[in-house]
């Protein structure tokens, strides 16, 4: 089969084609209506409100770059990546794919004037930081913490299962958004007993689902800034995916409120896709989202660094992959 990855600046070309295509099937829900038995598109499109012809060719667009799988004239199933954009996929990308094209689109519009002043795009298209924005905006953040909630968990879970626990009895997941990693934790450490720490208005999705979890008499949630002041004294400290949401100003802030925060026994874990070598690896392609946003993503040096700088001294990375996600690393630290 070939496709835009047969010749790279075709991919570079029809990217935001393809992006763009794949945000009408997630929006439509097309993939809900489909299985691995083929289905005329005659008959999906009046279930999702579309015209016949103009899903049509969206769809045998997808196909040919291998998402779904057209078996004859007009006939659409499911493969292993059309069932990713399932509704009830465990490991869904549609709320991915739907923040893409709605938000990311419009951010990536600015990349010029980006790379130009070196002013992060979220500033000129919402006059803050990405972050603040979906605050404000539910049905976005709805999006954010049911992509983020699916996948982002189960990958740092498995980062962190190498991690031994055994001797903490407490735990704060700082930025725990919905609280699926905390979830995790706490199910397969019993003996703990958690904190989550993020935002005011993210405190509710997270009281949601540990309650639904069971767990809402293991752990404690705490609205607030980690620019200001973080919960004292636990035995762990978890950080998982915030760093790269901000440059390094900020980020080291973040890292020192913590460090101020953490009592000598203590440990911090942070969680980040760590860039390196040469060659293609996704975490270089995440890494022009979070320039949009003001965030970066780093590499082992980079943020050894700023652990060194805020306090820290880096006592062990490890990392794991996990098949179709970016390898995750854990980074451990204790008190310098």
């Amino acid at each position: 089969m070939t496709g835009p990855g047969s010749r790279p600046l075709f991919g570079v070309l029809t990217g935001t084609w393809l992006s763009q295509a794949g945000y009408v099937a997630a929006e439509l829900g097309v993939a809900d209506h489909l299985s691995d038995e083929p289905r005329p598109i005659d008959e999906v499109a009046p279930l999702v409100g579309a015209d016949p012809d103009a899903l049509y060719r969206v769809m045998r667009a997808l196909a040919a770059v291998g998402v779904f799988e057209e078996t004859g004239p007009r006939r659409f199933a499911l493969n292993d990546e059309g069932r990713m954009l399932r509704s009830d996929s465990p490991a869904s990308f549609k709320h991915f794919i739907l923040l893409n094209g709605l938000e990311h689109i419009r951010l990536f519009g600015e990349l010029l004037d980006n790379v130009r002043t070196g002013r992060p795009a979220s500033d000129k298209v919402y006059g803050k930081h990405l972050y603040d924005y979906l605050g404000e905006h539910p049905e976005l953040q709805d999006h954010f913490f049911a992509a983020h909630g699916r996948t982002a968990p189960r990958v740092a879970m498995r980062a962190l299962s190498e991690i031994d626990l055994s001797d903490a009895r407490t735990i704060v997941d700082l930025g725990g958004g919905d609280g699926g990693l905390l979830e995790h934790v706490l199910k397969d450490h019993p003996h703990l007993h958690g904190t989550l720490f993020d935002l005011p208005t993210t405190v509710p999705y997270a009281r949601e689902r540990l309650t639904a979890a069971g767990l809402a008499d293991r752990c404690d949630l705490v609205g607030g800034s980690f620019f200001e002041e973080i919960p004292e004294g636990a035995d762990v400290y978890v950080i998982a995916h915030c760093l790269h949401n901000w440059n390094d100003e900020k980020a080291a802030e973040i890292l020192r409120n913590i460090r101020r925060a953490v009592p000598g026994h203590g440990r911090l874990l942070v969680l980040e896709h760590l860039v390196a070598g040469e060659g293609f690896h996704l975490s270089k392609l995440i890494d022009l989202l979070m320039m949009v946003v003001d965030g970066r993503e780093r590499s082992e040096a980079e943020l050894s660094g700023l652990l060194e700088k805020s306090g820290f001294e880096l006592r062990g990375v490890r990392s794991v992959a996990f098949p179709g996600l970016p390898s995750d690393s854990v980074l451990e630290a204790v008190p310098a």
